[in-house]
């Protein structure tokens, strides 16, 4: 609870966060790398989201001249209204808004806010929409880039390369993972990403270097494995 994201003064101890009458339907709760980083995300029924912890690389939507650097109490994400879902790690976050639309903020290092045009790939203090050419349903952030699934079962990634976008091109903006079957879900590793198809198969693509990949060797798959 070094930066507060488990409510105010928690330590080791499992505790009811106060969210003064807010009734919650999803969570996500971000791993942090260094002292500055974890934070706890959640959506509540009437579609508004909240953090708190860490706001080092505006991950928090609070702007930086705020001085906020951290909170330990929930704080309303402003200017996002029908969240369906959020999903956090490390330095950046996303909502999944019921039109399909997904917007992101905080630190953009490696372009994972999927915003970017010509290669600018700047931070944003507030929430800011995905150039997703479609509706997306979720998003898988895993901490270097992310992933869409939309309403017909494709799956769209953006953000650094390193063998986790599934495909090749741009990584500036949300481009689709060509060689996977109808998805219903998704997941995203630092490295690799994963999904499940409609058929309830497994795939999995990117770096292998711990087996992670499930295809009974430890070779780099750039595109898409499965098994």
């Amino acid at each position: 609870n070094n930066v507060g994201q488990i409510g105010p003064d928690a330590g080791s101890d499992i505790r009811r966060i106060a969210l003064n009458g807010l009734s919650v339907k999803g969570i996500s709760a971000s791993d942090y790398f260094t002292s500055e980083e974890g934070t706890s995300f959640f959506v509540t029924t009437d579609g508004k989201a909240f953090g708190l912890g860490s706001n080092a690389s505006l991950q928090l939507a609070v702007a930086a001249t705020s001085e906020v650097t951290s909170r330990s109490f929930p704080g309303q994400i402003a200017n996002l209204q029908g969240v369906i879902g959020v999903s956090s790690r490390r330095d950046t976050s996303f909502a999944v808004m019921a039109d399909g639309s997904v917007f992101g903020w905080g630190s953009n290092d490696y372009c994972q806010l999927g915003t970017a045009t010509s290669g600018q790939c700047a931070p944003s203090p507030t929430p800011v929409r995905v150039a997703a050419p479609t509706r997306l349903r979720k998003v898988a952030f895993g901490g270097l880039s992310t992933l869409g699934l939309d309403d017909q079962g494709g799956v769209w990634s953006w953000g650094a390369g390193y063998a986790a976008l599934g495909r090749s091109g741009d990584g500036n903006v949300p481009g689709l993972v060509g060689a996977i079957p109808p998805t219903r879900d998704i997941a995203a590793g630092l490295y690799h990403g994963a999904i499940v198809s409609t058929s309830g198969a497994v795939w999995t693509w990117g770096m292998n270097y711990s087996g992670q990949m499930g295809t009974g060797s430890f070779d780099q798959n750039d595109l898409n494995g499965n098994f």
